[in-house]
């Protein structure tokens, strides 16, 4: 299958690399240099490598997420320097950042302007086709966007909770997973995400990389994952009440691919729709949905994997 290098603004995302039939992971590249921490952590006893251009906006990126996110945990996060299709391969080139940075960078005064410029350069395809390469100097940090395929080929939706850090209460498709640097690759990233929120194991090799794209408004590079399952999904609600970040979402959805574009459809999601895929979890009767950013971007991917 070919693979579509060229980006496409696609309204809430700006779609970077895809590849329909998607990269597994033996064709894929994983480079993290750990020994390089960008960050704007203020304390004076963290060794860092920041650029000194970067200090003070990243400095208060980090602050704005202390003041307005209290209650998160300020854990170490991989943040994507380069993403690049060579000969066929993606490859991400990685240093460590942490979420407090990343979450920060849109939202504080100071590292607006360094955040919008960020957005503007890193949709640059520096690389002829059939080659890519699109660059970033801020700590972009990696979050894999992961949809889950059951035995029918049916997706799993879910709503997000309202305590998480991003789209809170919209329906994700299936659910996100920042990477971490322990994670051997974002390959493994995914698969660690569910088994975490869904106490279900999906292994690496039935796993693909569909494609990567820019979230507008958030400092984290979107890796649309497919995992596929042999386990329908209506036989997923107990494993998920025992998941270990169950509570990170509020109600599960099987949607038949042929059923998507009535969720795609409409700004709102009303229970006429709704209704008739809901699987578990608190919802009131009336409740009117909308999607996760990527959540539409994630559903065409899938639909074309699945026809490839």
């Amino acid at each position: 299958m070919s693979i579509d290098v060229e980006p496409k603004d696609l309204g809430k995302v700006i779609q970077l690399v895809a590849k329909s039939d998607g990269w597994k992971k033996e064709e894929t590249r994983f480079i993290i240099d750990r020994t390089i921490l960008i960050t704007g952590n203020p304390d004076p006893g963290i060794v860092h490598q920041t650029p000194a251009v970067l200090i003070g906006p990243l400095r208060a990126a980090w602050l704005t997420t202390k003041e307005k996110r209290p209650n998160d945990f300020n854990g170490p996060k991989v943040a994507v320097r380069r993403l690049a299709v060579i000969d066929g391969v993606f490859q991400t080139d990685a240093v460590e950042t942490d979420y407090f940075t990343a979450w920060g960078l849109p939202q504080a005064e100071e590292s607006k302007p360094l955040f919008a410029e960020h957005e503007r350069q890193v949709v640059v395809n520096r690389a002829d086709s059939p080659n890519a390469l699109y660059e970033t100097s801020i700590p972009w940090a990696n979050c894999t966007h992961n949809i889950l395929l059951d035995r029918n080929g049916d997706i799993l939706f879910m709503i997000r909770s309202m305590s998480q850090g991003f789209n809170q209460g919209r329906v994700s498709v299936t659910e996100e997973e920042q990477m971490e640097p322990d994670d051997s690759s974002p390959f493994f990233a995914s698969h660690r995400s569910f088994t975490e929120e869904l106490d279900l194991l999906v292994p690496e090799q039935r796993i693909s990389l569909l494609g990567v794209a820019l979230e507008k408004g958030a400092a984290y590079p979107a890796y649309a994952f497919v995992g596929e399952t042999d386990v329908l999904a209506k036989d997923i609600v107990n494993s998920w009440e025992r998941a270990r970040d169950y509570n990170e979402n509020t109600a599960l959805f099987v949607v038949p691919m042929t059923q998507i574009d009535r969720w795609m459809s409409a700004d709102e999601i009303t229970s006429e729709v709704w209704q008739t895929n809901f699987l578990a979890g608190n919802i009131a009767l009336d409740a009117r949905l909308k999607l996760h950013n990527t959540s539409a971007w994630r559903l065409e991917l899938a639909r074309k994997f699945t026809q490839s």
